[in-house]
């Protein structure tokens, strides 16, 4: 647990040196959604644009931007929109606003897909909930 936290930790102080060094500080300012949202417009593309670049709908675009959804690869989305693929998993792990440092480790794990992310994450809150039964 200590060796997540300060991993996390590192990684925070990596992230706030990149806003210092960037400027950027609009990932931090709203949603994972609202992110993608406004990359999308300052790249002039539209929903179905950026869905047709990463091989989804435009649908699945839109649910993206309105925070219903989080999109499952953001290793195939972050150089379509420009952005480092740190930054929209920052902005994920910020939208998930967990104070686990469990959860925020498996958010900030580097080597495993969104999909993956997802899947640990859900085992874990199964393994925590049904220990206080």
């Amino acid at each position: 647990m200590v060796g997540s936290l300060a991993g996390f930790n590192l990684l925070m102080h990596v992230a706030s040196a990149y806003r210092a060094s960037t400027g950027y500080t609009g990932y931090m300012s709203g949603s994972l959604g609202e992110l993608i949202r406004r990359r999308r417009l300052e790249l002039e593309l539209t929903q179905a644009e950026l869905g047709q670049r990463v091989g989804r709908s435009q649908v699945a675009v839109s649910e993206w931007e309105r925070d219903i959804v989080i999109p499952s690869d953001l290793e195939t989305l972050a150089p379509v929109l420009g952005l480092p693929v740190e930054q929209l998993v920052m902005a994920t792990a910020a939208q998930m606003g967990t104070d686990d440092p469990f959860e925020r480790a498996i958010w900030q794990a580097e080597r495993l897909t969104m999909k993956q992310r997802e899947a640990l994450i859900t085992i874990y809150r199964g393994l925590v909930d049904g220990r206080s039964s």
